[in-house]
């Protein structure tokens, strides 16, 4: 197992595409060039804007959030079933070696889900030999992934915490693979980005629920389903209270920057201080599209429950929708499907507290 980050990797590639560059036929040239952007976005990211006070992180979290507003009810909904009442339950450690680790995930893919997607696994295990396991030094970082369009090739990375969620998390960014090995547009990170998460959290929700039925692993990803709930509905809370903020701040600009900008000063400067700087000193946007992914992965699990084919053919379905679609439309195409976020949220809370009294 490699125990490197896929940036080196992704040098080479970079010099190897450019090369190509009027040497191809025209049709893979857009290909070719939106692939060279994504390794060069990866190498050199943008950095968040410079915060220096509460009103610069209003307006920062002001122009992440603004243009998902019709998602919002979405999170307020998830933000009711905040409680601070649960239990706190011990995380306990899982140390496997890296082979015995994904091999859990294959076992999951092969056996929780259908041909179709485990086929798709399949090709991209075979084809990058798994993820880079990877140290980092930043406690936020736990994996990420990238997809080049040109080659069809998918990196993955991450960091070991020796935790049942490192299973769970590889599953995660495999769906992110699935996702884009099925269908792939630009366009899924630019309008579309908040409907990235969707598909991956799924697949993580999913391999958590089916190891909550093992012998050996099933205390282990009780508690991270546990804590997955727990931390989502928290997220959402958090998410909630600043929307109300933003909510207003829109209301009362008519569209205007000028009137944004003086509106945070207004609230800023009149508003209750500590409340604001509780909202936005934690960021909540960063958590946005993952609470509006758990949503959706929530109705999908109750529908998998019942009917795990359906399920796996709505998935499908999903990941099929046209990609070029304007994010209200691409919603109302998820809620065709009879997939609508939160409305089952209560009997989903049931089944967590159900399998609370298994751990």
């Amino acid at each position: 197992m490699r125990e490197n980050c896929y940036y080196k990797e992704l040098k080479i590639k970079l010099r190897q595409f450019e090369s190509l560059r009027g040497k191809i036929d025209k049709e893979k040239e857009t290909d070719l060039e939106d692939t060279i952007k994504t390794i060069k976005d990866a190498l050199h990211p943008k950095r968040t804007p410079l915060i220096r006070s509460v009103e610069d992180a209003l307006k920062y979290e002001y122009s992440m959030l603004i243009n998902d507003e019709c998602l919002w009810d979405i999170c307020n909904s998830l933000a009711q079933y905040a409680n601070d009442d649960f239990p706190n339950l011990p995380n306990p450690r899982l140390v496997i070696n890296n082979k015995d680790l994904l091999d859990l995930v294959h076992d999951f893919f092969k056996k929780a889900t259908n041909p179709y997607f485990y086929n798709i696994f399949s090709e991209l295990l075979k084809n990058n030999n798994g993820p880079y396991f990877v140290t980092s030094n930043n406690p936020s970082f736990y994996a990420d992934s990238l997809y080049l369009q040109y080659d069809r090739s998918f990196y993955t990375q991450i960091v070991r915490r020796n935790e049942f969620d490192d299973i769970a998390t590889i599953a995660h960014e495999y769906g992110h693979g699935i996702q884009f090995l099925v269908n792939y547009n630009t366009n899924f990170y630019d309008n579309l980005q908040v409907f990235s998460e969707l598909i991956s959290t799924f697949f993580e929700l999913l391999c958590t629920e089916y190891y909550a039925k093992d012998t050996q692993l099933g205390k282990y990803a009780i508690a991270a389903g546990y804590e997955f709930f727990d931390s989502s509905c928290e997220n959402a809370f958090n998410l909630s209270k600043e929307l109300q903020v933003l909510k207003s701040i829109k209301n009362n600009s008519n569209g205007s920057r000028r009137n944004i900008n003086r509106n945070i000063s207004f609230i800023v400067k009149y508003g209750n201080k500590k409340n604001l700087r509780e909202i936005v000193e934690i960021f909540p946007s960063r958590d946005f599209i993952y609470v509006i992914g758990y949503a959706f992965a929530i109705e999908l699990y109750l529908i998998y429950d019942k009917d795990p084919d359906y399920a796996l053919y709505l998935l499908r379905k999903v990941i099929e929708i046209d990609l070029n679609l304007p994010k209200d439309i691409y919603f109302k195409e998820i809620i065709k499907l009879g997939i609508v976020p939160t409305a089952n949220i209560e009997q989903y809370e049931a089944h967590i507290k159900r399998e609370l009294t298994l751990f």
